[in-house]
């Protein structure tokens, strides 16, 4: 039986399937939504490529999670892709720094024997 003829011999049948798959469909982008937004995928524009071309192609969850495995290996095998981060730069280990000072040289006290 083809679609047409189940939705004119069965409509109630019909409209329930469709109803269904709507449904389905909801969940799968309230989803990848809610993926999208977790705090640890923000700020990484690959990913959100990712989230945002399964939305608009509807591409299974399960694929989504490999694609966006995916896009985080390309971002940590190349440095370069990342997004630069806001956050303040941590200070160096020579104590140079927001909030802290530069070490002072000091002369070298030379006594006599």
């Amino acid at each position: 039986m083809t679609k047409a003829e189940l939705k004119k011999k069965r409509p109630d049948v019909y409209d329930s399937w469709v109803d269904e798959g709507v449904m389905i469909e909801r969940e799968r982008i309230k989803e990848l939504t809610a993926i999208k937004a977790l705090p640890e995928y923000r700020g990484i524009p690959q990913v959100a490529a990712v989230l945002d071309k399964a939305i608009a192609n509807g591409t299974p969850i399960g694929k989504v999670n490999t694609k966006i495995v995916g896009a985080l290996l390309k971002v940590r095998n190349d440095p370069c892709r990342a997004q630069a981060s806001t956050d303040e730069s941590p200070p160096d280990i020579m104590g140079s720094g927001p909030g802290m000072s530069a070490p002072t040289k000091k002369e070298p006290v030379i006594t006599e024997v």
